[in-house]
């Protein structure tokens, strides 16, 4: 795996969060947008795949691993912002 790929899928990571938290204002509830995100990636991941000529199965699960590192993107954003208890502080 080149340098370029591996920046791809860091930018599929990157723009499925993006795309999931706009479609998650635009009324998509929160309980899909982790199959939304996996899909887009898988998507996203087929397209690259098809563009660099890398095979479809390689490029599929990369785009799907990237979804999924888009779900665990905004957990931890998530997680991270939430407020603790007082008398854990």
């Amino acid at each position: 795996m080149t340098g370029i790929e591996l920046a791809g899928l860091g930018g599929i990571t990157v723009g499925v969060r993006i795309l999931v938290s706009a479609l998650k204002q635009a009324g998509l509830p929160k309980r899909f947008a982790p199959l939304t995100a996996v899909l887009l990636g898988a998507v996203a991941g087929s397209m690259g795949g098809y563009v660099s000529g890398t095979d479809w199965y390689t490029s599929l699960a990369l785009g799907i691993l990237a979804g999924g590192a888009a779900v665990g993107l905004y957990e931890i954003g998530r997680q991270a912002t939430k407020r603790q208890p007082e008398e854990l502080q």
